[in-house]
């Protein structure tokens, strides 16, 4: 038993010490746990401030956002406008080129038949209806193509300008 009561004595003087080690570990702890409040204050207080920062900025980009949508828009309609515009003139110079080339195709087959019809008079007529120079020159004129393509474009003008 003498053992029993020689540890329990160097135990009750060791217990006070011990609780003084472990007061001073607790001290050093509740210090740095201070420390790093303190840090993550002047972190959150700084995180506030650039956050409030940032909404302003978005803010303004939100407004110069909005300060574009009118004219985004009217480029947008303005694009839309113009491809109408390229469909619709397409599809008309098609007509037109269409009618242009039956109408051409008309006049020629027109002034052909027109030929053809006073050449065979000509020939059946014992009667000369022009000299000699005059028909050839007459033949000229008519076949030349120039003077075809104006014919065609004279015949046309008059055909549009009665629609």
């Amino acid at each position: 038993m003498d053992a029993l009561n020689i540890i329990k004595t160097i135990f009750l003087d060791l217990l006070p010490v011990a609780g003084f080690v472990l007061l001073i570990y607790l001290i050093l702890l509740i210090r740095s746990i201070i420390n790093t409040l303190k840090k993550v204050d002047v972190t959150i207080t700084n995180v506030d401030t650039t956050l409030k920062t940032v909404n302003v900025t978005i803010e303004d980009v939100d407004g110069q956002v909005k300060k574009l949508d009118h004219p985004l828009e009217t480029v947008d309609d303005l694009c839309t406008t113009v491809d109408e515009v390229h469909h619709n003139v397409k599809e008309e110079v098609i007509k037109k080129s269409e009618q242009y080339n039956h109408a051409k195709e008309t006049v020629k087959t027109t002034v052909k038949t027109t030929v053809d019809g006073i050449k065979s008079k000509v020939v059946k007529s014992d009667t000369p209806l022009l000299e000699t120079k005059e028909k050839v020159s007459m033949s000229e004129k008519i076949s030349s193509s120039k003077t075809l393509d104006k014919a065609v474009r004279s015949i046309q003008n008059k055909i549009y300008a009665k629609k």
